[in-house]
Protein backbone atom coordinates (compact mmCIF):
# COMPACT_ATOMS: atom_id res chain seq x y z
CA UNK A 1 0.00 0.00 0.00
CA UNK A 2 1.40 3.36 -1.02
CA UNK A 3 1.06 6.24 1.49
CA UNK A 4 0.37 9.68 0.16
CA UNK A 5 2.43 12.56 1.60
CA UNK A 6 -0.79 14.36 2.58
CA UNK A 7 -1.97 11.43 4.70
CA UNK A 8 1.38 11.15 6.45
CA UNK A 9 1.52 14.91 7.10
CA UNK A 10 -2.05 14.83 8.45
CA UNK A 11 -1.23 11.99 10.85
CA UNK A 12 1.88 13.77 12.12
CA UNK A 13 -0.06 17.02 12.58
CA UNK A 14 -2.90 15.36 14.51
CA UNK A 15 -0.40 13.62 16.78
CA UNK A 16 0.69 17.04 18.10
CA UNK A 17 -2.79 18.46 18.75
CA UNK A 18 -3.10 17.04 22.30
CA UNK A 19 0.15 18.86 23.17
CA UNK A 20 -1.39 22.23 22.34
CA UNK A 21 -3.00 23.59 25.47
CA UNK A 22 -5.74 26.16 25.19
CA UNK A 23 -5.94 28.23 28.35
CA UNK A 24 -9.51 29.11 29.23
CA UNK A 25 -8.37 30.49 32.59
CA UNK A 26 -7.38 33.91 31.22
CA UNK A 27 -8.91 37.03 32.75
CA UNK A 28 -8.70 40.70 31.80
CA UNK A 29 -8.76 43.42 34.46
CA UNK A 30 -7.80 47.08 34.69
CA UNK A 31 -6.10 48.24 37.86
CA UNK A 32 -3.10 49.96 39.41
CA UNK A 33 0.48 48.84 39.91
CA UNK A 34 1.43 49.42 43.55
CA UNK A 35 4.88 49.35 45.16
CA UNK A 36 4.31 48.07 48.69
CA UNK A 37 7.99 48.14 49.61
CA UNK A 38 10.80 45.64 49.55
CA UNK A 39 9.95 42.12 50.72
CA UNK A 40 13.30 42.17 52.53
CA UNK A 41 11.86 44.95 54.72
CA UNK A 42 8.46 43.29 55.27
CA UNK A 43 6.84 44.83 52.20
CA UNK A 44 5.13 42.79 49.49
CA UNK A 45 6.99 44.17 46.48
CA UNK A 46 5.03 45.01 43.34
CA UNK A 47 1.32 44.20 43.39
CA UNK A 48 -1.54 44.70 40.95
CA UNK A 49 -4.53 46.31 42.70
CA UNK A 50 -8.11 46.05 41.45
CA UNK A 51 -10.52 47.64 43.92
CA UNK A 52 -9.81 46.08 47.31
CA UNK A 53 -8.06 43.03 45.82
CA UNK A 54 -4.29 42.82 45.45
CA UNK A 55 -2.71 40.30 43.07
CA UNK A 56 0.95 39.25 43.05
CA UNK A 57 2.22 39.13 39.45
CA UNK A 58 5.04 36.59 39.23
CA UNK A 59 6.39 38.13 36.02
CA UNK A 60 5.83 41.90 36.13
CA UNK A 61 8.35 43.36 33.67
CA UNK A 62 10.64 46.13 34.85
CA UNK A 63 9.12 48.66 32.44
CA UNK A 64 5.81 48.44 34.36
CA UNK A 65 7.35 48.61 37.83
CA UNK A 66 6.13 52.19 38.35
CA UNK A 67 4.05 53.02 41.40
CA UNK A 68 0.55 54.27 40.65
CA UNK A 69 0.32 53.54 36.91
CA UNK A 70 -2.99 52.24 35.60
CA UNK A 71 -2.76 49.20 33.35
CA UNK A 72 -4.94 46.64 31.65
CA UNK A 73 -3.73 43.10 32.28
CA UNK A 74 -4.59 39.79 30.67
CA UNK A 75 -3.47 37.14 33.11
CA UNK A 76 -3.70 33.54 34.18
CA UNK A 77 -4.70 32.96 37.80
CA UNK A 78 -2.26 30.55 39.44
CA UNK A 79 -3.27 28.10 42.14
CA UNK A 80 -1.06 29.70 44.76
CA UNK A 81 -0.92 32.65 47.14
CA UNK A 82 1.87 35.08 47.95
CA UNK A 83 2.46 35.70 51.66
CA UNK A 84 4.60 38.62 52.76
CA UNK A 85 5.39 40.75 55.78
CA UNK A 86 4.47 39.92 59.34
CA UNK A 87 0.94 38.55 59.26
CA UNK A 88 -0.80 36.21 61.68
CA UNK A 89 -0.81 32.52 60.70
CA UNK A 90 -3.82 31.61 58.60
CA UNK A 91 -4.06 35.06 57.02
CA UNK A 92 -4.89 34.68 53.32
CA UNK A 93 -2.18 35.76 50.93
CA UNK A 94 -2.39 37.64 47.65
CA UNK A 95 -3.45 35.50 44.67
CA UNK A 96 -0.52 34.86 42.32
CA UNK A 97 -1.02 35.66 38.64
CA UNK A 98 1.03 35.18 35.48
CA UNK A 99 0.74 38.15 33.13
CA UNK A 100 0.16 37.26 29.47
CA UNK A 101 -0.29 40.85 28.25
CA UNK A 102 -0.08 44.26 29.89
CA UNK A 103 -0.85 47.69 28.43
CA UNK A 104 -0.84 51.15 30.03
CA UNK A 105 -4.14 53.01 30.24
Amino acid sequence: MKHHPFVIAFLIFTAFIPGCKKNDNLQTLTGTIVDTGSPALDGCGWLFQVGDTFYHPVNLSEQFQKNGITVSVIFEALNDEYHCGFVPPGTPGHPKIKIRSITPK
